[in-house]
């Protein structure tokens, strides 16, 4: 299933995203505890409703990972499941879904990711490591290194050896192509991956299971992996899980994990958990409960369906232009512009008006507009485009943050003319009157 909206929390100046691949699905409390029934859930359902669990009082569990950007890096946390697969649930086998698309839409295209970073190496958490190109596996993010644990390594590789392909049957399509490619390199499970991030050591459910801890300008967050698989296990974190290779090691772990982190002001990320999957464990009764933050949280939609692809040249020369322009590389997009190029934003008296040649556009125009936003937005969505000889024609949305603390969320039409392959003039419209309240009004 295709994301409908991904998540964004500002943690200093890291900003992570969560990119859904499979929308939650109801499960039953048997399927982590196989010895017990709804009644297991049933004294905690009083916080657990109405996010964590459905109608019923299944639980839901979500499949998703995390795109971590620090001011020099972008780093991918977990891959998911991957399209193409057979994998030993039904439910994920052949899967089909946009999840690079939605990568894309998001404003990470794959090609700009730096650091691809596993919490450990289950099949659920490696899948987009590679995909199915011409019948041969070779790695989705091509720019990337991809940090797996030492101690996770080995021992994936070692149920491969030892024919438990019903735990490693992913080893030969996730892990075997990145190894093979030069891409990989092995890590301590108390590796620093920057400044912002490292790694905190967390095992039981793998041998080298790790969380990803970051902590920046005071603030800190941690992206939980499969230390719990549901906010339930906040209340019961002494109670083994099937899905748990070292049932009392894991146990141990969630709750050192827990008191690490309770009543204060870290944002934990359930890698598993359902919308809100942020929030802030909170010491209760004898164990300890789950707070989503709800109205906290950013929120970037786009529309359905999200363009991407192009019917000729000239459109995907300005899918590119757009999917530069997301990234906030303006370096990049000079490469799109020549010396007589215009670009006139159809409107009056609001930053950016008036026309723009060569260089003035990214220099004099693009910069200081985009200073009015937070670190990588505005992001750039394209929700139709069509055209005609040398013009293409395209509505957009412009998502984002601005850094008087609004969000910002506007509709533009565009009209762009092309000559042997380069765009030659780009006219603009939007509706100025948001333009005029939400930025030239709210400006400090």
């Amino acid at each position: 299933m295709t994301a409908q909206s991904f998540r964004r929390w500002q943690v200093g100046d890291v900003r992570i995203t969560r990119i859904v691949e499979t929308a939650p699905v109801s499960a039953p409390v048997s399927l982590m505890f196989p010895e017990d029934d709804d009644s297991l859930i049933a004294p905690h359902l009083d916080w657990l409703n109405p996010h964590f669990v459905d109608a019923d009082g299944q639980m839901l569990v979500a499949w998703q990972c995390f795109v971590v950007e620090t001011p020099d890096r972008r780093i991918m946390v977990d891959t998911c499941i991957g399209n193409d697969r057979k994998r030993y649930f039904d439910i994920f086998n052949d899967m089909h879904n946009p999840f690079l698309e939605d990568l894309r839409s998001a404003g990470y295209p794959p090609e700009s990711i730096d650091t691809v970073l596993c919490t450990h190496l289950h099949y659920d958490h490696v899948g987009w490591n590679t995909r199915l190109v011409d019948g041969k596996w070779v790695p989705t993010f091509p720019n990337a290194r991809y940090l797996f644990g030492k101690v996770e390594w080995d021992y994936m590789i070692g149920l491969a050896e030892s024919g438990d392909w019903h735990h490693a049957g992913h080893v030969p399509d996730c892990l075997l192509p990145i190894m093979g490619a030069g891409l990989a390199d092995l890590i301590d499970t108390n590796f620093e991956v920057c400044q912002q991030i490292r790694l905190l050591p967390t095992p039981g459910h793998t041998p080298g299971h790790v969380s990803i801890h970051i902590e920046s300008q005071g603030e800190v967050a941690v992206i939980t992996g499969d230390i719990m698989h549901h906010p339930l296990q906040m209340a019961i974190p002494d109670k083994p899980c099937a899905f748990d290779h070292d049932k009392a090691q894991a146990c141990c772990t969630r709750q050192t994990f827990l008191t690490r982190y309770q009543d204060s002001d870290a944002l934990v990320i359930g890698s598993h958990f359902p919308e809100p999957t942020a929030g802030r464990v909170l010491s209760h009764e004898s164990a300890w409960r789950f707070e989503g933050q709800v109205s906290d949280i950013q929120i970037t939609t786009r529309g359905e369906p999200s363009v991407t692809k192009a019917a000729n040249a000239n459109e995907q020369l300005v899918l590119d232009f757009f999917t530069t322009l997301s990234t906030g590389d303006l370096k990049q997009l000079g490469t799109f512009i020549d010396a007589d190029t215009t670009w006139t934003p159809m409107i009056e008296n609001v930053p950016g008006a008036g026309t723009h040649t060569g260089k003035a556009i990214c220099e004099e125009f693009l910069a200081p507009v985009r200073g009015l936003f937070v670190d990588g937005d505005p992001k750039v969505h394209v929700d139709s485009i069509v055209s005609s000889n040398d013009k293409v024609m395209c509505e957009t949305r412009g998502v984002g943050m601005l850094r008087n603390g609004r969000s910002y969320n506007n509709l533009y039409a565009w009209a762009f003319q092309i000559q042997d392959g380069r765009i030659k003039a780009i006219r603009e419209y939007m509706d100025s009157h948001y333009v005029m309240t939400t930025i030239v009004d709210g400006q400090p």
